[in-house]
């Protein structure tokens, strides 16, 4: 950021940002809600979860070229682009006349959301600098945090009037948002390689590798892990990953530098970025598990992370801070592998409980340390690379860490899913927790501040 730039243009940039990712957090936490209504009014409701899937298959393929396209066009021109892109998808999705235009619509947005959520770190970074981005990235991150507890019930009054108003008028604030991240923002130039081509084989293979894979995930269940599709899917992921691993190789300027993951600091928190959202996406059952074998209403189940939330909420502020002022984040990735740990062993005794009333104790008292420790989750894998990584790397590097909350969300729903068809059920889900935050309990130990 130049030094010309007044204090009150970044912060008018800030407010820019905090609203886009406080809007797109909130249509996402929302979505469980408004996708069952859409499907039901275009009379489309076996068909529903493809709102879920091609949304979600769309994020993992644009969220790790983004970091390489913001480093050859700028992360001001595709952070603007992207969020423009996003505001007019989701305006066709507010006007769709059938289910699959709003389903493509939303799918588009995926996206869109990929390629500005990445970049919008990187610029965090730029107008701060990487010492104060923490700070700032906690308050954002907060913010997101607020966005996943009210996104749902919100979604769920709204519905009740019109399923279209909440776009209508998160359509409207976007647009304030862009247009303040468009005055505050300065002109970013690409930082290297602006004379080398981008690596358009790898991209195009990291899309080949990625899409096939997450299908194969999201619809494994549905279709049995040895159907004909499945077998196929995953037999083109794995083309795809060799024809990714080829053009890497050849690149001048991969989309996946391995320099990355030689740098052990930087592995460590990828893998426990990984490692948890693996974990987190059983919990998503939660809410399952508490109507369909314990009784709960879907206004209890809906609660389940409600109150470690709210903590999170305010942690997130706090190791926001924290990381701005030290640089330290031993102990924060202690209290991330703990408190995810502490959780899952309460859920890991839910096949023990006596009753109803002590399943539904142990699923709220698991889900409590859990849901909490989304605040740790939501800041080291997005700030600690900005002590660690070279400015020209950063944006690359935290492309990397969304896949690899991506990849882990989209591992855990196909694992979860299989493990609930099989005899174990749902209790089985609940097991995985434990193995993950064994895990990453030991990745938390072998953890080291970079001196």
């Amino acid at each position: 950021m130049p030094e010309t730039t007044s204090k009150s243009k970044k912060m008018v940039a800030y407010v820019g940002i905090l609203i886009i990712n406080f809007l797109a957090m909130y249509l996402i936490s929302g979505v469980g809600v408004y996708s069952y209504t859409v499907a039901e009014t275009f009379g489309n409701l076996p068909s529903v979860s493809m709102i879920f899937t091609l949304e979600c298959v769309a994020r993992g393929v644009s969220i790790p070229i983004g970091g390489k396209v913001g480093d050859k066009v700028g992360h001001k021109k595709l952070f603007l682009f992207a969020v423009s892109l996003y505001i007019i998808c989701y305006a066709a999705a507010a006007f769709a006349t059938s289910f699959w235009m709003f389903t493509i619509a939303r799918m588009a947005s995926g996206f869109a959301w990929g390629l500005f959520m990445m970049n919008g770190f990187v610029l965090l970074s730029a107008i701060f600098g990487q010492a104060n981005a923490p700070k700032y990235s906690g308050y954002n991150q907060s913010l997101t945090t607020v966005a996943m507890i009210i996104g749902a019930p919100i979604a769920g009054v709204v519905c009740a009037i019109n399923w279209r108003l909440q776009f209508y008028v998160a359509i409207v604030l976007m647009i304030i948002g862009l247009a303040l991240c468009a005055y505050g923002i300065p002109s970013i130039p690409p930082k290297r390689g602006e004379g080398s081509k981008l690596d358009l084989l790898g991209v195009i293979a990291t899309g080949v590798t990625l899409v096939p894979f997450s299908l194969a995930m999201n619809w494994g269940s549905a279709y049995g892990w040895t159907s004909p599709l499945i077998v196929g899917l995953l037999a083109v992921a794995v083309i795809g990953l060799i024809l990714l691993i080829f053009a890497e190789r050849k690149a001048t300027d991969p989309v996946f530098p391995a320099k990355l993951f030689k740098n052990r600091y930087y592995l460590c928190i990828l893998l426990l970025m990984f490692i948890f959202s693996v974990g987190n996406g059983a919990g998503n059952y939660g809410p399952t598990y508490a109507q369909a074998v314990l009784g709960a209403s879907s206004q209890i189940s809906g609660l389940l992370n409600v109150p470690g939330l709210i903590l999170a909420v305010v942690l997130t502020i706090f190791f926001g801070n924290h990381a701005a002022k030290t640089g330290k984040y031993k102990g924060m990735v202690m209290v991330w592998a703990i408190g995810a740990l502490i959780g899952s062993i309460f859920w890991a005794l839910l096949g023990a409980a006596s009753s109803a009333a002590m399943g539904l104790v142990l699923l709220f008292v698991g889900a409590f340390p859990i849901a909490s420790v989304n605040s740790v989750n939501q800041i080291a894998p997005y700030t600690y690379p900005m002590t660690i990584l070279e400015p020209q790397d950063l944006a690359t590097g935290l492309a990397f860490m969304g896949l690899a909350g991506a990849l882990g969300s989209t591992i855990a729903g196909g694992l979860c899913a299989a493990l609930m068809n099989s005899a174990g059920g749902l209790l089985l889900v609940f097991k995985v927790p434990v193995v993950c935050s064994v895990l990453m309990l030991i990745c938390a130990i072998l953890f080291k501040d970079r001196k």
